[in-house]
């Protein structure tokens, strides 16, 4: 029997320790290998199967953080467990810290972002790469 995206989603879902954060864009990427699908079908794919998840609370303590972020909680005697925030910014600051560092060329930079950000963020990191190269050129 062939799994269904809904199936393999709650799988992958289920894998992700509690509280660590869980993005979109990730898990259409997987589906996309897996299913072998193009890249905006795995994404449609994907947002239809994780809204019907969360509405039908399929997975455990799956909850919804931001556009295209999710984690899962667990319930403490003080409450649920939120979302890691170290590790939902350490990505941030290593890319960041690489960029000052002068240590990414500026394909790859973007490239890692685009497999793990938003299109937005992804601007916002080629926008200040640019501005450092531009920086330093002047100088």
């Amino acid at each position: 029997m062939k799994k269904t995206y809904m199936q393999f989603l709650r799988e992958e879902i289920t894998k992700v320790p509690v509280s660590v954060p869980i993005y979109e864009h990730t898990l259409a990427m997987k589906l996309g290998e897996v299913f072998h699908l193009e890249s905006n079908k795995a994404t449609a794919a994907t947002c239809v199967a994780v809204k019907r998840i969360l509405d039908g609370k399929l997975v455990l303590g799956f909850r919804f953080f931001q556009k295209g972020l999710y984690y899962r909680t667990e319930l403490t005697p003080f409450g649920e467990l939120g979302i890691n925030k170290q590790r939902l910014i350490a990505p941030y600051l290593l890319l960041a810290n690489l960029i000052q560092k002068r240590e990414l060329r500026y394909e790859v930079l973007l490239a890692l972002a685009y497999r793990y950000y938003p299109q937005k963020v992804v601007f916002k990191l080629a926008r200040t790469a640019s501005a450092a190269v531009a920086a330093e050129e002047v100088k």
